[in-house]
């Protein structure tokens, strides 16, 4: 009788162990973080896009210095008494004020286009690297804890909306 009690629970105690090997096993997550502001500067498509967006720059300040330069030829023309380009030169201040708000404007658009399209890019290739490696978590590291990807199974977001809600009611 005490052999069979022996074994029960020798039996019991490699369940046990084998059940927690389990769940150590199974709750094993890969988590892994990146630099986010380094990842961003130093992609490529980061690169590329900051040499359109300046050479488009270049070329707005081109144009609105060439604008500028016709500006204070009249300039000196009206200080030198010739008064017959005075509505001239009124309009070409006015059209040169109102472009030179509309290009920074703009350029402020585009710069924010720019920044979304390296974002969206980013997300995606984060996503499929992690996927492609099997990793759960992939965080980055900005001062922000932002997780930039996450397997889907991870994900509790409604579970936890239903919480707080529930919560919040009581």
């Amino acid at each position: 009788m005490k052999k069979n009690q022996i074994w029960l629970v020798l039996l019991s105690i490699a369940v046990v162990v084998m059940g927690i090997v389990q769940v150590a096993s199974s709750a094993k997550e890969d988590i892994y973080y990146v630099q986010t502001k380094e990842l961003f500067d130093n992609f490529k498509m980061t690169k590329d896009l900051k040499k359109q967006l300046d050479n488009v720059g270049i070329q707005r300040k081109n144009f609105l210095d060439s604008l500028k330069l016709e500006i204070e030829i009249i300039d000196r023309q009206i200080k030198a008494g010739d008064n017959s380009r005075l509505n001239e030169y009124e309009t070409k201040v006015e059209d040169y004020m109102k472009l030179l708000k509309d290009l920074q404007s703009n350029q402020q658009e585009v710069a924010q286009n720019f920044d979304q399209r390296v974002f969206d890019k980013l997300n995606e290739l984060i996503k499929s690297y992690g996927e492609e490696n099997h990793i759960d978590f992939i965080i980055g590291v900005n001062g922000e804890g932002t997780i930039l990807y996450a397997n889907e199974g991870k994900d509790i977001t409604q579970e936890m909306l239903s919480y707080i809600n529930q919560k919040y009611k009581n």
